[in-house]
């Protein structure tokens, strides 16, 4: 990760990450960023290494962090805790009563509901579409998409991948964002990482999107789930896609699949540009792959742009 206490980190030059097998060796793999890739964000993390499939493996992030290194310490669930604002001693005249202790004034909660803000988030029924504005009740610049799933046994060894496939209007894929291209080439969407078993409560993929940067001839994002060792979806319960609004941290609309199916793909959710703003649809809809870019995938993928 990278951070400055007091400046933005775009004014960094030149920079680069370097993985090497020893002192002196070559690189074997070289990351080059510029800090204009982090905007006027005070903390950054460049790179991850993760294990999959018993193998360590190393991904690009380049995912900037507005609220400086806390922000993003507290992203990954750190407690910090602000550090006690020195008072400077009070000294009395000569001769003067000493001053009565001020008591502090009790701390006021921030309303954790913005105004407008619906008081729950919508639960989307199959091929239901809802404008993520009117849902959130406000305008919407970043968002994050969870993907979450429980195995249907315990102790499966289930390894489902969340991605996002961009599409133009007529069709063609603009990009791709899944597990081995964790952030796409214009910098809009940023897969926050793998999760091989979907163990745990929560979101178990979280991708994020700043619709505010996708550009312009992006008319679609179609998010999917695969089942990377081939286990059909009979062999998961609880699968879900929601929509969070990254700025207030609230839900804003959610799909729960209902039924299995005995594919090994899922489009879960549809993400559309209209007139209004964006669109959301709740899919649900079975396909066969893997991975994310097999051609069965993507025949079904593409059948979701906006034409």
């Amino acid at each position: 990760m990278l951070s400055h206490d007091d400046h933005p980190l775009s004014g960094l030059r030149g920079g680069a990450l370097h993985l090497a097998g020893g002192p002196g060796d070559a690189p074997r793999v070289a990351y080059a960023f510029e800090g204009s890739e982090f905007g006027h964000a005070r903390a950054a993390t460049v790179a991850e290494i993760y294990r999959r499939a018993g193998q360590w493996r190393i991904g690009a992030l380049g995912e900037e962090y507005q609220g400086g290194l806390e922000g993003l310490l507290r992203h990954y669930g750190a407690d910090v805790q602000a550090p006690p604002t020195p008072v400077p001693p009070h000294r009395p005249a000569a001769g003067a009563a000493p001053a009565p202790t001020a008591q502090p004034a009790p701390a006021l909660r921030p309303d954790p509901t913005p105004a407008g803000a619906p008081v729950r988030p919508l639960s989307l029924q199959k091929n239901q579409t809802v404008s993520l504005e009117k849902a959130a009740g406000t305008a919407l610049n970043r968002v994050i998409f969870g993907l979450g799933w429980d195995p249907a046994k315990a102790g499966s060894n289930i390894d489902l991948d969340a991605s996002c496939v961009m599409l133009l209007p007529g069709g063609d894929v603009y990009d791709t964002v899944y597990f081995v291209h964790l952030r796409s080439k214009d910098g809009s969407v940023q897969h926050t990482g793998d999760n091989l078993t979907g163990d745990g409560d929560g979101d178990d993929e979280q991708i994020k999107v700043d619709l505010s940067r996708v550009p312009a001839q992006v008319s679609t994002l179609v998010f999917t789930i695969n089942s990377y060792r081939g286990h059909a979806f009979t062999s998961v319960r609880n699968a879900f896609c929601r929509v969070v609004n990254e700025q207030t941290g609230r839900e804003v609309a959610r799909y729960n699949l209902s039924d299995g199916a005995t594919t090994t793909g899922m489009l879960m959710a549809r993400l559309q540009r209209q007139p209004d703003g964006w669109h959301m649809t709740a899919l649900g809809e079975p396909a066969q792959g893997r991975v994310v870019h097999e051609e069965s995938m993507m025949r079904a993928v593409r059948q979701h742009a906006r034409r």
